[in-house]
């Protein structure tokens, strides 16, 4: 399990929130919050190709 190392990005509707992160393995990951139910979910993946870890 990969743990978050920054929130890059980050924004807010009103049934979810949206969270933009970088993982101690250098990948960006999309999360969403949904406020209704209360659970998470990974929504997209991707690397980023020009971080130096």
């Amino acid at each position: 399990m990969e743990q978050i190392r920054e929130i890059v990005d980050r924004w807010y509707e009103i049934d979810h929130n949206c969270f933009k992160v970088r993982a101690d393995d250098g990948g960006l990951y999309l999360l969403r919050h949904d406020l209704n139910s209360d659970q998470w979910e990974l929504v997209e993946t991707g690397e980023d190709s020009g971080s130096e870890s």
